[in-house]
């Protein structure tokens, strides 16, 4: 387990995290409100995520090329959407956001986080992953926030 901001916390990243402060300082929307499944635009929008849930966050990195992807996505969607609130997806599209791609150290694809306080706690990878993996994923992940 270790703490997502330790990847956005070095040198390289110190400047948007004060302008990420600077702008709730000033009342400025950084982006668009996210909801329960969504797109990130910037690793703006990924930390403000993060940072203002109160639920656990599933992050999938995913190609938007890839078949497999196609196949599960569905079924992660409903059962996101049956979790009614309790948790909150997030889709990266590995070639849009490759700088958060590189930050997390993602390797393989699709690869699934599941983040809760802040905390990466769990995480999922393959091209094999079936539908029951992705339901054990995701109630682990809920159970063990909600502890």
């Amino acid at each position: 387990m270790f703490k997502y901001n330790k990847f956005f916390n070095n040198q390289n990243t110190s400047g948007f995290l004060r302008s990420i402060k600077n702008n709730k300082k000033r009342g400025n929307k950084v982006n668009k409100q996210v909801n329960n499944s969504s797109n990130i635009n910037n690793k703006y929008d990924l930390m403000r995520v993060i940072d203002n849930s109160e639920v656990p966050v599933v992050v999938e990195f995913q190609p938007s090329w890839d078949l497999p992807i196609k196949r599960y996505n569905p079924h992660l969607e409903n059962v996101v959407k049956n979790h009614k609130g309790n948790l909150t997806l997030v889709k990266l599209d590995i070639d849009r956001d490759y700088d958060i791609v590189k930050r997390f150290k993602v390797l393989e694809f699709p690869t699934i986080l599941g983040i809760s306080k802040g905390n990466i706690n769990s995480e999922l990878k393959g091209k094999n992953l079936s539908n029951k993996d992705i339901q054990e994923f995701l109630n682990k992940l809920e159970d063990s926030h909600y502890k």
